[in-house]
């Protein structure tokens, strides 16, 4: 769809909340104090009790379900979560992006339909982002971009999805240019915030060898408090927004 009023819109996302307390503190934090509109919930996580109590507590803090069919144990099928959280969820990702390969984005999207839930992560990646990204993971990225043929004209999602390739390392020179360069239309960016990376390595560090992933959570979450970023995304005149706003940005 064309914009023809040049508006720009940003979710600032955080996956892995309730994955570990140090997470949840983080995410908390850069809600309350820095620019994090909405947070991806890990149902099977440690911390996911704590992580509701926060949800709860910070009524403007969008929500979604965090998908791990691949990581931690489960501890319900996928039609049942919604369920389980207490909450109306804001949006649907998952860890990996595993939604949205083909056998499995046809059970989430039968589960989208069950809950009346609307939102959904699908990858529209920049292409000033490829460069971020090695051969392998440029592959998999349009290979996941199929799944947006099998779309529900129902779901919505941004417009472009920033973070996939450089996933965990986000830098500020990176979220800056981000920012100055972010296009027309509702954008998502995503983030692993958390407080203390040595906690965090020692109990994640076997996904650097699983997944070819590394992460710097305390990084992530001081480009959050920045007030450099603040300033910058006030000079840009973008709006921080959550899930729930996608609908009539385009109106």
């Amino acid at each position: 769809m064309k914009y023809t009023n040049g508006i720009r819109k940003l979710i600032v996302n955080a996956d892995d909340f309730g994955l570990h307390h140090s997470i949840n503190e983080a995410v908390e934090d850069a809600h309350q104090n820095g620019i994090l509109t909405s947070a991806s919930l890990v149902v099977n996580g440690e911390s996911f009790e704590k992580a509701i109590a926060i949800a709860k507590r910070n009524k403007k803090l969008g929500v979604g379900i965090h998908l791990t069919l691949n990581g931690e144990n489960p501890v319900a099928s996928v039609s049942q979560i919604p369920s389980l959280i207490g909450l109306i969820p804001t949006h649907v990702d998952s860890h990996r992006h595993i939604h949205l390969f083909p056998p499995v984005f046809r059970v989430v999207k039968e589960v989208l339909r069950k809950h009346n839930l609307t939102k959904v992560r699908f990858l529209n990646v920049p292409f000033s982002d490829y460069f971020y990204g090695n051969f392998s993971k440029v592959i998999m990225e349009r290979f996941l971009k199929l799944s947006i043929f099998s779309k529900d004209k129902n779901m919505q999602s941004p417009d472009y999805f920033y973070g996939a390739f450089n996933s965990g390392s986000i830098d500020f020179k990176y979220f800056k240019k981000t920012i100055i360069k972010l296009r027309p239309g509702i954008s998502e960016i995503n983030f692993h915030p958390g407080k203390n990376n040595v906690l965090l390595k020692e109990k994640y560090g076997i996904w650097e060898k699983r997944y070819h992933w590394k992460c710097n959570w305390e990084r992530e979450y001081n480009i959050l408090l920045n007030p450099d970023i603040k300033t910058l995304i006030q000079k840009h005149n973008i709006s921080i927004i959550n899930h729930l706003e996608i609908k009539g940005v385009r109106d």
